[in-house]
């Protein structure tokens, strides 16, 4: 696979990663809106039940996002310090020295 290939999956799999993990964060906020709402007006208590349920299945899956991410960063990152020839000087190597810059890897 070519170099330039390489970069430009290992750098859209990244996006994907973080953009899954922005959706997940979303959806934390808005179920606990959800949850907020059915405990004021008192609704059924399965509705909250499952409510509930969604949310800690949406939670469990953030752990999994930061490894996923994890990843990929260190792949990309590997990749655009290998000092390939073939990258040198690309827009696709900067693009993905942008978003390397822009994540913030704990």
């Amino acid at each position: 696979m070519s170099s330039i290939r390489s970069l430009n999956i290992k750098t859209g799999s990244l996006k994907r990663l973080i953009k899954d993990k922005e959706v997940y964060l979303a959806e934390i906020v808005q179920v606990k809106e959800k949850i907020s709402k059915l405990s004021d007006s008192e609704e059924d208590s399965w509705n909250l039940k499952k409510q509930n349920e969604i949310l800690k299945e949406t939670m469990d899956m953030i752990p999994g996002c930061n490894d996923r991410i994890s990843k990929a960063y260190e792949d990309l990152f590997n990749l655009v310090n290998s000092n390939d020839p073939n990258l040198e000087g690309t827009k696709e190597l900067q693009e993905a020295k942008d978003l390397l810059d822009s994540i913030n890897i704990d």
